[in-house]
């Protein structure tokens, strides 16, 4: 199995992401594999491959949703942040 590539930003970066949550466990297998008489590649990517794939097609395939939502908690920050320096510019705390 090969790494698909992707069409997307999110696409690439959950694949990027999952890369690093992958890595430890596919370094595992791939050395088990090879301490069994295996190759350590095929190992490695017989745990990284389908992972990688899997986030590159769910990014792809739901980028737009992604988007929307980064923008809205973004938003939602930004709005919070505003509120709390009005009331603390407008409405001091009394000791």
């Amino acid at each position: 199995m090969a790494i698909r590539e992707t069409k997307t930003f999110w696409g690439g970066a959950l694949q990027v992401i999952a890369a690093g949550v992958t890595a430890i466990p596919a370094l595992a297998v791939g050395t088990i594999t090879a301490v069994n008489g295996g190759s350590f590649q095929e190992g490695v990517d017989g745990v990284m491959d389908p992972v990688m794939n899997a986030a590159g097609q769910f990014g792809d395939e739901h980028g737009n949703k992604l988007t929307g939502t980064a923008i809205t908690i973004a938003g939602g920050i930004v709005q919070n942040e505003i509120i709390q320096h009005h009331n603390a510019s407008h409405h001091p705390k009394q000791s």
